[in-house]
């Protein structure tokens, strides 16, 4: 009997906010602006009417507590801004759903915890970081006001997946959010939280079987939710950028998380050595003859690039540099094996990655910029060193067991996607450019190229790593 009582919780708690938003509304203390209540019913109570219906069809249970639990993040502000201002007789009504959608959430998700804890800081991280959710005082008549996004914005202005949003003013907080972005952000939150869990899960299950140490199995973990976290927070962030070249960048990011989740399921269910197989492919001898063509053609490229004053653009400037350097470690990498390694050595080969990084980083730095672009000599030094960290990237991998030199190939692809969030989003934020000499526009497009090139490789290396640390194939590790 209580079984099938708690399943009406969730249409209990949906019926008590509808009728609070009913009350508040009919008392002037709810004001919608004219022609947006279906907007606000669409954000506001579109999710928890969802959720209300999975927990009558018992279904979809990870789906079920997200939306419950957004609709909880939502009754909870509405509860907090009647009670700043002081509007006492409809906060039960904003309560009861809090009580019985947490309440539910417990009872019916053995794995609630760990769904609400990534789910809630994802979310609301997120939507502080785009500035979605400001917390301070708003200036209103009313407890809580709902007005058009259009009326402070011209819509020219206006990112794609903020058109038609909604501007929620409380004496607490300020809301800007849409039926659109509400979603991207919510899939967003929900599918890092279940990737977060999968990993784990994998981890677990197979990573003591491999005979390799605790210390790796910690590193793979926050490395593989880092890297979850990064592919995650770029669609987002990018969604509050008035661009048409950044929509490429924002389903790239969702199309990976979402492959993310459909590999870590399948590898639950029957394992797999496909991703490290085809990472320890590029090791080899036909690697290694590829590249070399490929270097000659660099060379060839850098030659003409000279007379032509080819490095006064962006693309070629960082381009070339960053094509050396990753030609030049496939072909090192492909020509030498793996070398016996002492701990001695590997504190070398750590050094050699560090220092190889370093090499790539600071010719970032505006003032190393200026000279490289300015003098024809230290733009050729900067061809060079790109050339050396490559090596050294290649030395230090080899002298690295399997998982290791996966980590590390991880760590230097999210090094090339955070340069490009970073220039992205320093760009947009400030609307000025890092690099002297080079237009703002192709800064911002080289910005979002070097991310969509770099997703990838980074969601690859970090599953063959995940892949090669829960293998139970011990002369795999």
């Amino acid at each position: 009997m209580r079984g099938r009582t708690i399943e009406f919780y969730p249409m209990i708690a949906a019926a008590s906010l509808f009728t609070g938003f009913w009350i508040s509304y009919s008392t002037g203390s709810l004001y919608v602006q004219q022609g947006l209540m279906p907007e606000f019913i669409a954000v506001f109570g579109l999710p928890m009417v969802i959720a209300a219906l999975l927990a009558l069809m018992d279904t979809a249970r990870a789906a079920r507590t997200y939306l419950m639990i957004l609709s909880s993040i939502f009754s909870l502000f509405f509860l907090i801004a009647f009670v700043r201002s002081g509007q006492y007789t409809v906060i039960g009504l904003y309560a009861i759903p809090v009580v019985l959608w947490i309440y539910y959430v417990i009872e019916a998700d053995p794995a609630w915890m760990q769904r609400a804890a990534v789910f809630l800081s994802s979310f609301l991280i997120l939507a502080y970081l785009t500035t979605i959710l400001r917390v301070g005082n708003g200036i209103s008549p009313f407890p809580i006001a709902a007005i058009s996004i259009n009326n402070d914005e011209v819509p020219q202005g206006i990112p794609l997946l903020f058109q038609d949003s909604l501007v929620v003013i409380s004496r607490t907080y300020i809301l800007t959010i849409s039926l659109q972005f509400l979603i991207l952000l919510g899939a967003e939150a929900a599918l890092l939280s279940e990737n977060f869990m999968l990993i784990y899960r994998n981890l677990k299950l197979h990573a003591g079987r491999a005979g390799s140490s605790t210390a790796t199995s910690v590193l793979v973990l926050v490395l593989g939710c880092q890297c979850e976290t990064l592919i995650g927070s770029i669609p987002v962030l990018s969604a509050v950028i008035v661009s048409l070249v950044l929509l490429p960048l924002s389903a790239a990011g969702i199309v990976l998380l979402v492959f993310s989740n459909i590999f870590l399921r399948g590898f639950q269910r029957n394992g797999g050595v496909k991703m490290m197989e085809l990472a320890d492919s590029f090791h080899n001898r036909r690697t290694a003859v590829l590249s070399g063509l490929a270097m000659v053609v660099i060379l060839f490229v850098s030659t003409i690039g000279a007379f032509l004053s080819w490095e006064l653009d962006i693309f070629y400037f960082y381009g070339l540099n960053f094509a050396i350097y990753v030609v030049t470690y496939l072909l090192i990498a492909g020509l030498f094996s793996e070398r016996p390694r002492t701990q001695s050595q590997k504190s070398l080969a750590a050094s050699a990655v560090a220092a190889s990084m370093g090499l790539m980083m600071i010719w970032l730095i505006p003032i190393m910029q200026v000279h490289a672009f300015s003098s024809p000599e230290v733009f050729g030094a900067m061809e060079i060193s790109s050339f050396v960290a490559g090596f050294m990237l290649s030395f230090g991998t080899s002298r690295a067991d399997g998982v290791y030199r996966n980590l590390i190939l991880e760590m230097v692809a999210m090094m090339f996607t955070l340069i490009g969030a970073v220039i992205l989003y320093y760009t947009d934020i400030f609307q000025s450019a890092i690099w002297a000499g080079f237009p703002f526009q192709d800064q911002l497009l080289f910005a979002v190229i070097l991310t969509i090139v770099s997703l990838p490789f980074l969601w690859f290396f970090n599953y063959a790593s995940i892949e090669r640390k829960c293998s139970i194939d011990t002369h795999a590790v």
